[in-house]
């Protein structure tokens, strides 16, 4: 993660809260770290590029998430 990105720096900030937030909403670690991973790729990189997921839905296309 590259900490000298504004977003990054403020994500990183907050990434045990809402860690502990996914935990408690998705009720398993792996589900919960795959969460905070796909919001923080999404944080410090709003302007990348997306892919479709099976489902439709789209998501940021960055290589930490892959």
């Amino acid at each position: 993660m590259d900490t000298t990105d504004p977003p990054a720096r403020r994500f990183e900030t907050h990434r045990v809260r809402l860690r502990a937030v996914a935990l408690r909403m998705l009720g398993s670690r792996a589900d919960a770290d795959d969460a905070v991973q796909e919001a923080c790729c999404a944080c410090s990189a709003p302007t990348r590029a997306t892919s479709t997921t099976s489902a439709g839905g789209s998501r940021p296309s960055c290589p930490a998430c892959a």
